[in-house]
């Protein structure tokens, strides 16, 4: 291997390894999760809490703070308690007082409280045009995929590790609360009233370098908002110049920058290059449509600008192409998929040269 190419894969690793340990040991709240936590039993709050691991965030709380005032409340904890369905056993850790709990019963009294104990530290077409002036053209394209894998590849060492779903907690956790002017409260998970939970913008647990938290399990595959896909190609490519037939192998990439507006719907640009193994390269930009109403299988539409470079010099075009094909993902985490998808790319010059059907498969993933 050259030495070029083991320094830029050793840069790569360590640029993942770099967003692996961007993790922080604290997690946020959402309003919706505050509210609802108010909204329930203080006795049952803690059982199951919706987080979201936070990134390149501190794992301290805020020195800055002002702690609220506090009710006296009683918190029972079961020996086993029911989260979705399942019951699930309170860890053994958690009846033996690791961090200062009652067995069974605690009563917590009034003032700002700190049984938290957080600790510091712990993703147009033109016929017939010659394929000399697409150079330029195919190379951006070979950026754009090339670029898309880098940036999957960094992310995926963060959303890999990165947790989101629902966590058992101490049951009198501090919160600290995200208030509209900027200010930070903090108050005990089993005091949190609705008139707090409703003023707040969110809130943040901070686990500290100890395991504190149970969890119990991630939240589903969440596809909105920005997402980024790449993935290889493989192809067979037909033989395009005179006198010859049949098809090649090619293999290349596939970027896909966009989002999904809703959960089984997604838009954005595709871009993909591929080389024939007898010298062809065919690039592709253009719109794409993802439509996935069974969670995990659907379809992808799209047409754009092609660039079809045969293995002939001076032979090829520049035109349109249409693809159609069906998608699987399977999830990893909530926001890191892998992605496998199977279809067809026809690309038309306007007479230049005949029209190009390529069957194609493509494996990656996608954030």
């Amino acid at each position: 291997m050259r030495p070029s190419l083991v320094r830029a894969v050793a840069s790569v690793a360590a640029l993942s390894l770099t967003a692996t340990g961007c993790l922080s040991s604290s997690y946020s709240l959402r309003r919706e999760e505050l509210q609802r936590l108010a909204r329930t039993a203080p006795e049952a709050r803690w059982q199951a809490v919706r987080t979201t691991q936070r990134l390149l965030a501190s794992d301290a709380p805020p020195s800055t703070q002002v702690a609220l005032p506090t009710t006296q409340t009683v918190t029972v904890l079961p020996s086993v308690y029911w989260y979705a369905g399942s019951a699930y056993s309170v860890p053994s850790l958690w009846r033996n007082n690791p961090v200062g709990w009652a067995s069974r019963a605690s009563l917590r009294g009034g003032g700002g409280g700190t049984s938290g104990r957080s600790g510091s530290s712990s993703s147009s077409s033109s016929s017939g045009s010659s394929s000399g002036g697409s150079g330029s053209s195919a190379a951006a394209v070979v950026a754009a995929v090339v670029g898309a894998a880098f940036v999957v590849f960094i992310l995926a060492g963060s959303e890999g590790a990165r947790y989101d779903g629902w966590m058992g907690l101490p049951p009198d956790e501090m919160l600290y609360l995200d208030n509209p002017d900027g200010t930070v409260s903090s108050v005990p998970l089993s005091s949190l009233t609705p008139e707090l939970a409703d003023q707040s913008r969110g809130a943040a647990v901070y686990e500290g370098s100890t395991e504190r938290y149970l969890r119990l399990a991630r939240a589903p595959l969440d596809r909105v908002g920005f997402t980024v896909q790449s993935s290889a190609v493989f192809a067979l490519i037909p033989r395009l110049g005179p006198g010859e037939t049949g098809t090649v192998a090619g293999f290349g990439g596939r970027a896909f920058f966009g989002g999904f507006p809703a959960q089984q719907v997604g838009l954005g640009v595709s871009t993909d290059v591929v080389g024939g193994t007898d010298g062809s390269l065919v690039a592709n930009v253009g719109g794409e449509v993802q439509v996935m109403p069974i969670t995990w299988v659907g379809a992808y539409l799209g047409a754009g600008w092609s660039s079809f470079n045969t293995a002939v010099a001076a032979q090829g075009f520049t035109g349109w192409y249409a693809r159609a094909g069906v998608q699987a993902e399977l999830p990893f985490t909530t926001r890191l998929t892998g992605s496998l998808r199977a279809g067809a790319t026809r690309v038309e010059g306007g007479g230049a040269l005949p029209a190009a059907g390529i069957p194609e498969l493509a494996l990656g993933l996608a954030i």
